[in-house]
Parts: C-alpha cells; structure tokens; sequence
C-alpha cells in the first residue's frame, strides 16, 4: 500500500514474527488478529508495524498518513488479511494439520 511516497507491504509473517508480536504485546497471535477483525486500531497498528520493523510509532505515523492521503480501515485490514492469508507459516501449518487429523473412535 502507498503511503506519501512510498511503498509498504505486510512482510511474509513468520513463525519469529508471531512470537515477537506475542512478547511485545503479551497477548496471543489469535487475540491479536482478532481484534484487528473486530475493529480494534490498536492490535491493527501492531499488526501492521512488522512493516515497519516493530516500530509501532513509526507505524502510528504511517497509519495517520495513510487516512489523511484518503485510505480506509478497509484497505489497511485488507492488507494486513492479505499477509495473513499468503503467509509461508501459516499455510505449512494449516496444510500439516490437514494431514494429521485424529481418527474418531
């Protein structure tokens, strides 16, 4: 997404990046995500600060900008989904579930 004059995008979200957001904030990933979902501006500038190297003023900032250039929570989530949805580690997990699934007795 275009903020001023530069490009930024959600890097890939990793297994590192969970556990950083998670002992930055002291909430799980799930929560976090969650209340981004739910509305919560907060947990979305924490979300979108791995950008930004975990720098949730710079993230702020960036965010203030983006709505004054005319951008919307809509796009700034969409963003953040985007990550989410294409990341590496959460697709490997979600796929390695698949193949483990419990028999039912």
């Amino acid at each position: 997404m275009r903020i001023g004059e530069k490009d930024y995008r959600v890097p890939d979200i990793s297994f590192k990046t969970v556990i950083d957001l998670e002992k930055i904030t002291g909430q799980t990933f799930n929560e976090l995500v969650n209340q981004m979902q739910r509305g919560s501006m907060t947990a979305t500038a924490i979300l979108f600060s791995i950008a930004v190297d975990y720098d949730i003023d710079k993230a702020t900032d960036l965010i203030s900008q983006f709505f004054i250039d005319g951008g919307s929570m809509e796009e700034l989530s969409k963003e953040i989904n985007d990550a989410l949805e294409n990341s590496s580690f959460f697709k490997a997990l979600l796929q390695n579930n698949k193949k483990k699934k419990v028999p039912e007795k």
